[in-house]
């Protein structure tokens, strides 16, 4: 084995198994245009699991590079650019693959997306420090921090989840943490959550998603319901693009009936037109930034509403 050979199997030959990608997601996974990659496999056994297929044997077949993510999502680059989104990494539990999210890291530190991972933290530290130079944001499902609770919902214990949590709060990393306290109906009660929360609070965290969670037998599929809303948000960011840079460019009228999953080929013919001439532009020196876009106020502009945060809704798809 050469050399390259070598240092291409070391840092981009890893492999990880994934069972959905979901395009074009919004206010649910970090800020901006979110792409939600949903690995395969998970430590704990929670009684509501909001993605049960994450441990379906029949969805763990199909194992990726980095470098064959990288070219699936980065025809959305644009959208992540002008909205500052980017990856989120979900599950399943994605910190049982840390190699395989620093080397995707690798291959896109320098296109100015956001990297998330929505994770228990109940892996071990080591795989977390590996990925800490990478992520800028952890989104932390904690359930209950009452070790009974939380043993009582997920089968394990909650002490390795707490020692990270210590761990990157004393690695300065606090900020990018944002903790998601959910009620669990039949597991937690109002009190639980607010003496979760003031024990977050004492080990220096402040960012907190207070929810109920919504199981695949309960959730609507946002793309049935803002599908419409998602497309016109798109069109608007590519819009903004080509009027920056110069671009004739005049989105199709869309004529599409029934449930709208967001976007459609046509769309996607249009972004891939555009990012050809952005390309052209940045190698020709022309190309002007866009300017960083805030979905609400994109929203607002074209008088939509955004939809509410969902989780537990990746369509198995891979």
């Amino acid at each position: 084995m050469s050399f390259f050979d070598e240092w291409y199997r070391r840092n981009y030959g890893s492999k990880a198994p994934i069972f959905g990608i979901d395009r074009h997601r919004m206010m649910s996974d970090g800020d901006g245009v979110t792409t939600l990659v949903g690995f395969y496999g998970c430590p704990l056994s929670c009684q509501k699991c909001l993605n049960p297929q994450c441990k379906d044997e029949k969805f763990g077949e199909k194992s990726i590079t980095p470098i064959d993510l990288y070219q699936i999502v980065k025809v959305d680059d644009l959208y992540f650019q002008a909205t500052r989104g980017g990856v989120t990494f979900g599950g399943g539990e994605p910190l049982c693959y840390p190699a395989f999210i620093a080397a995707f890291h690798e291959l896109c530190k320098d296109d100015g997306w956001n990297l998330r991972v929505e994770t228990s933290l109940n892996v071990r530290q080591e795989a977390v420090k590996e990925v800490l130079p990478c992520i800028n944001e952890f989104i932390v499902d904690i359930k209950d921090m009452n070790p009974d609770i939380y043993k009582a919902y997920t089968g394990m214990d909650n002490k390795l989840v707490k020692d990270n949590l210590r761990m990157l709060v004393e690695e300065g990393a606090a900020d990018k943490i944002v903790l998601r306290v959910p009620s669990i109906e039949g597991y937690n009660t109002d009190e639980d959550i607010r003496k979760s929360k003031r024990e977050l609070q004492e080990m220096g965290l402040q960012r907190f998603d207070i929810f109920s969670y919504e199981t695949p037998s309960t959730l609507v599929d946002k793309k049935t319901i803002y599908g419409k809303n998602i497309c016109r948000i798109l069109k608007e960011i590519r819009k903004v693009a080509a009027e920056v840079n110069n671009i004739e460019f005049e989105p199709s009228e869309c004529h599409f009936e029934g449930d709208c999953p967001g976007t459609c080929p046509k769309c996607d013919e249009e972004l891939k037109m555009l990012s050809e001439q952005l390309e052209l532009r940045k190698k020709n020196g022309t190309f002007r930034e866009i300017p960083k876009l805030d979905i609400p106020l994109v929203g607002s502009k074209i008088h939509i509403d955004t939809p509410p945060t969902l989780v537990g809704d990746i369509i198995p798809n891979f």
